[in-house]
């Protein structure tokens, strides 16, 4: 999620039908196992009715289908939020393996509920206004007082503080004398972005967002080992110089491809094959010379996996318990061609434990 881009839309339970995972349906007659592994992910799974439940990693049954799909998005690792199917069951809530129901109000982004990342989830106070964190225990480590909070990436959370809540006009402008509840959507004006460890140590007192919301949080130490004067290395940055060290020299696709011979091609995932091959490598290699040449018809966009494209099973590793592309650590680095007079070019390359590399193409082929 790109901070740039905040947005609070005002209703909170719309479906989130399409943005799960793949749930794969298995008999509600199964019996339900009281086995419970503390580090295992148990998995949704769902019935005929659309009920959601959990199996754990023997494909038992610990958690029988009782909740909502799209208020239940998310594998279930230590926390998550659920919500009961049944008229006047339980509304939107967290649970743990172990407790079925947490007393802190649920967090959500964009009509979909909160995911845990790196064995914590946000939640928000009592008057549904301030942002805070709970641990994989569902137990409090940084109070609710904030305006914003993005999830844990290596330890670090990103935190506003002192903002004003404003409506967003449907231009994308601030409509700063509508009252709050008469607006769709809400964004914070002001305040005071903070670098924050997991248990909420304020490290930087006030960050430059624009610069931080490109950092790469993962080429830090921990935070227990963070500095005032540490900088982190910026995507695009890193994406320049593999583009111009590695990618030209080494089109080969058992070097720069994420799947041996097969890209996305203009989402939808085909496989090359050898005579195809060499006209695809020309291609790329014209679509590079002509970013050297003239890098002003050319920029970079920095995004996440797209869970509606990129549903191959290959991607899960670069994808949260919900699903979602972890844009924060595996973010997908495009080469866009600026609009012209024929098709807008593009590749996209995918940041992995092993470097860039490439999943996909458009406007070429």
């Amino acid at each position: 999620m790109r901070i740039r881009g905040l947005l609070i839309c005002a209703s909170l339970l719309s479906s989130c039908a399409g943005r799960h995972q793949s749930l794969k349906s298995i008999a509600p007659e199964q019996p339900v196992s009281t086995a419970i592994e503390e580090d295992e992910v148990w998995t949704l799974y769902y019935q005929e009715e659309n009920l959601l439940g959990y199996k754990n990693s023997a494909g038992e049954i610990v958690v029988k289908p009782q909740y909502m799909r799209g208020a239940t998005r998310s594998h279930l690792k230590n926390i998550a939020i659920v919500s009961h199917a049944e008229p006047g069951g339980r509304g939107p809530h967290y649970r743990t393996k172990t407790t079925e129901r947490l007393p802190h109000n649920t967090f959500w982004f964009d009509n979909t509920p909160d995911c845990e990342h790196e064995d914590h989830i946000r939640y928000k106070d009592e008057t549904n206004t301030f942002v805070g964190l709970l641990n994989g225990a569902g137990k409090i480590v940084i109070p609710a007082i904030y305006n914003w909070m993005t999830p844990v990436y290596n330890g670090y959370v990103f935190a506003l503080d002192g903002a004003q809540k404003v409506c967003l006009a449907g231009s994308g402008q601030l409509a700063e004398n509508m009252p709050l509840e008469e607006c769709e959507h809400k964004t914070f004006k002001g305040g005071v972005w903070r670098l924050l460890d997991k248990r909420g140590r304020v490290l930087v007192d006030e960050i430059d967002m624009l610069f931080w919301d490109e950092a790469d949080l993962y080429s830090l130490p921990k935070p227990e080992h963070f500095k005032q004067n540490m900088k982190p290395q910026i995507f695009e940055d890193t994406f320049k110089i593999y583009l111009d060290t590695t990618v030209i020299k080494n089109m080969r696709p058992d070097f720069v491809w994420f799947f041996e011979h097969q890209l996305y091609i203009n989402d939808e995932l085909r496989r090359i094959d050898a005579k195809s091959l060499s006209k695809v490598e020309q291609k790329l290699r014209k679509m590079y010379s002509d970013y050297r040449n003239k890098p002003e018809n050319f920029w970079i966009r920095h995004d996440e996996l797209n869970s509606f494209v990129h549903e191959h099973e290959d991607f899960s590793h670069y994808k949260d318990l919900c699903g979602d592309g972890i844009e924060k650590r595996f973010p997908v680095m495009s080469l866009i061609e600026r609009a012209g007079n024929g098709p807008q070019r593009s590749i996209d390359f995918l940041k992995t434990q092993s470097g860039f590399r490439l999943i996909g193409v458009s406007g070429i082929l």
